[in-house]
């Protein structure tokens, strides 16, 4: 993906007659591998809604999800490579997620064990992000008010959509979690 992002960006600049800095060149190259990365991502999702009949699912799925990742943050990947495998497969197995039956007690409590991920960890900010206290208050607040949004949806949505918003919600939170285990916990044990 660098590779054919640095191309496209050479190209790019080639045409313009534009002398750039290699700062400047870099974020080029980033914003355009990020790009493809999440055109890729979304494309491949689609395709596979089409294939299993779930594409409805999968767009709520990405709007949920990338609308509720954007504010807590959570565990990332080392490489744009594994996002995009990691991305790819957690977006598939909505399409047998959907398809579960839980009692509606379940429910109520995944989405209690979620607003109290979201309360006591979001967001979370990572070595390219340090947010302000007044930004932090803003995300937590627009977080906890997501969880609860989507959860009075998922009350009147059809039951495949319903737990697609379920699962939206939930791997995020997942994704919370291991990310306070894995760097702020490990960190306190080196």
């Amino acid at each position: 993906m660098h590779s054919l992002s640095k191309l496209i960006v050479t190209r790019l600049i080639s045409i313009s007659n534009t002398n750039y800095s290699s700062d400047d060149i870099e974020v080029f190259i980033y914003g355009v591998e990020c790009t493809l990365n999440e055109v890729l991502t979304d494309s491949i999702i689609i395709l596979w809604g089409i294939y299993t009949h779930t594409v409805i699912e999968l767009l709520v799925w990405l709007t949920v999800f990338t609308l509720f990742r954007h504010q807590t943050g959570g565990l990332h990947s080392k490489s744009n490579l594994r996002c995009f495998l990691y991305t790819i497969s957690i977006g598939i197995l909505v399409s047998f997620f959907c398809k579960i039956n839980f009692p509606m007690i379940f429910e109520f409590l995944l989405y209690a064990f979620s607003l109290a991920i979201v309360l006591l960890l979001a967001p979370r900010e990572t070595s390219k992000i340090t947010l302000s206290y007044s930004e932090t208050k803003n995300k937590k607040i627009f977080s906890s008010l997501i969880v609860i949004i989507t959860f009075m949806l998922s009350l009147l949505c059809p039951h495949d959509i319903k737990m697609t918003l379920n699962y939206s919600i939930f791997v995020n939170c997942i994704l919370l979690l291991l990310d306070f285990f894995l760097k702020d916990r490990m960190h306190l044990l080196s």
